[in-house]
């Protein structure tokens, strides 16, 4: 059960994909137009691997939706962007197809067996999830050019990887002790 379509026409199931920069717990303000957003970058790899066994059904579904709702949105024929964009052609995210997915409310997160999570259970960026989405057309009022966006709904996490953005150690490990503390103070500008 990679993928699938839910029960509401306008809402996708996609994954497993791999989460990275998931403001999933706390919203930050969004580049646009400051506004609080939650969001996360939903990669899917262009290759099977031992986290996602089929990456092609992961897709099928995100572009069935896409296309869904261009199609409720726009006139038959009419030009418009798309929120899953190819990693390798962007040079972000190489070997994957990536989506941005934002929204205003907090996303429901559950773990593997659907019970809730909290940024404290250790799931985060880097981590592989299974993301329910909403696709909606819209025209910029500005450009008038139409688009498709991609709205954050749920998370399941599936499985643990390594997380992006650091975290893990603070480094302090790295240094070792110093002669002792009470040695006479050291001058900069001492060149003896």
């Amino acid at each position: 059960m990679s993928t699938k379509e839910t029960k509401k026409t306008n809402r996708t199931l996609v994954g497993p994909v791999r989460l990275s920069y998931a403001w999933i717990y706390k919203p930050r303000a969004s580049l646009r137009d400051g506004n609080d957003q939650y969001s996360a970058v939903l990669l899917f790899p262009k290759t099977a691997n031992k986290f996602c066994s089929d990456p092609k059904q992961s897709l099928a579904a995100a572009r069935d939706g896409i296309k869904a709702a261009a199609e409720a949105k726009f006139p038959k024929g009419a030009k418009y962007g798309i929120p899953l964009l190819d990693g390798d052609k962007e040079e972000k995210y190489p070997g994957h197809w990536y989506m941005n997915a934002k929204g205003d409310f907090a996303p429901a997160v559950v773990n593997p067996q659907v019970q809730p999570v909290t940024e404290s259970d250790g799931w985060a960026s880097g981590d592989w999830a299974k993301v329910i989405v909403c696709f909606y057309g819209g025209e910029d009022p500005d450009t008038k050019a139409k688009n498709v966006g991609c709205g954050l709904r749920s998370i399941q996490f599936v499985k643990h990887d390594e997380h992006f953005g650091g975290g893990g150690t603070s480094g302090v490990e790295m240094f070792t002790p110093e002669g002792d503390a009470e040695e006479a103070e050291y001058d900069p500008f001492d060149e003896s």
